[in-house]
């Protein structure tokens, strides 16, 4: 059994010698399967393997996940969802996240489709590989419309899918990328955003991805205004919302350089906006962006591309 997930550039690939129905994908995950590719490689064990010792502990999320160092790679426990067993799915990789195992110990959860990879194994699995990988998931909701992709990103609850379904609303033709999570990778020489699987409350998930003309950091106000950063101020925005192993200096060190590399190229603004057409409209005559097509998507269903 083989089940691939395609993200932006990106390609998992997990093989079972077994048939699982936890390994099938769900929701919108189908969306993102792929048919060939690899550049990231996980095999399925039905075994734990030895459970770490307290002084490897790398990282601990206080939550759904732990890293620990093993054998000059990692190894992510992750709880079961009760929260009853600390290693309920164990993800051994290499440093680099391209090559690994997922051991997925037989369990009540065996046939519940999608819970091999479930959250947060997938996302982590992809913003790691990435942010080794000279690409960079961020907090963001996409949108692409007049034949680019603008990025509004922000926390939870700053406004990412209010914008989405601002755009949905008075501009049915744009297309919603994502309303919680992008991902940003260069093609060619030109940064590109990206749709994931990963939705907000909007549900918006669609593949593909078209270069990326500005970056807007929202908050939300009575009146729209639009506010030139600086590059350093932009690159400082970008890492505070962009996703990263915590514990690699290294990685962080390259994830900042990368924010600096996206801030010295894309045009980035302070967007405050209320929820209404205005937003919209602010944001299309500072850009130039219009709608060239009648292509786009719903929630949850790819656009073609």
């Amino acid at each position: 059994m083989i089940v691939r997930l395609k993200v932006g550039g990106i390609t998992l690939r997990v093989r079972s010698r077994q048939a699982l129905p936890s390994l099938l994908l769900r929701g919108v995950f189908p969306l993102f399967s792929a048919q060939r590719g690899g550049d990231i490689r996980i095999g399925v064990s039905r075994r734990l393997p030895q459970i770490p010792s307290k002084t490897d502990l790398l990282f601990d999320s206080g939550g759904l996940w732990k890293v620990y160092g093993r054998n000059g790679g990692l190894l992510y426990s992750f709880r079961t969802p009760d929260g009853a067993e600390e290693f309920g799915r164990v993800l051994a990789v290499d440093s680099e996240r391209r090559e690994g195992t997922l051991h997925l110990p037989p369990s009540p959860w065996d046939n519940k489709r999608g819970y091999a990879l479930m959250y947060p194994l997938d996302e982590l699995i992809f913003q790691h590989h990435a942010a080794r990988a000279g690409k960079l998931f961020i907090h963001a909701c996409a949108v692409a419309t007049g034949g680019k992709a603008l990025l509004f990103c922000g926390r939870s609850g700053a406004g990412k899918t209010t914008m989405a379904r601002l755009w949905r609303r008075h501009r049915r033709s744009a297309v919603i990328l994502s309303d919680d999570r992008s991902l940003i990778q260069e093609m060619d020489g030109t940064f590109r955003a990206c749709g994931t699987p990963w939705h907000g409350l909007g549900k918006y998930a669609s593949p593909g991805g078209r270069p990326l003309a500005a970056i807007f950091f929202l908050r939300q106000g009575a009146e729209p205004v639009l506010e030139p950063l600086s590059r350093f101020e932009a690159a400082a925005e970008l890492f505070s919302r962009s996703f990263y192993p915590p514990w690699e200096a290294e990685t962080v060190a390259r994830v900042l350089q990368y924010c600096e590399r996206i801030a010295a190229s894309v045009p980035c603004y302070g967007l405050t906006f209320r929820p209404d057409s205005s937003a919209v409209r602010t944001v299309e005559d500072m850009t130039g962006t219009r709608l060239t097509s009648n292509a786009g998507c719903v929630k949850g269903i790819a656009s073609t591309w």
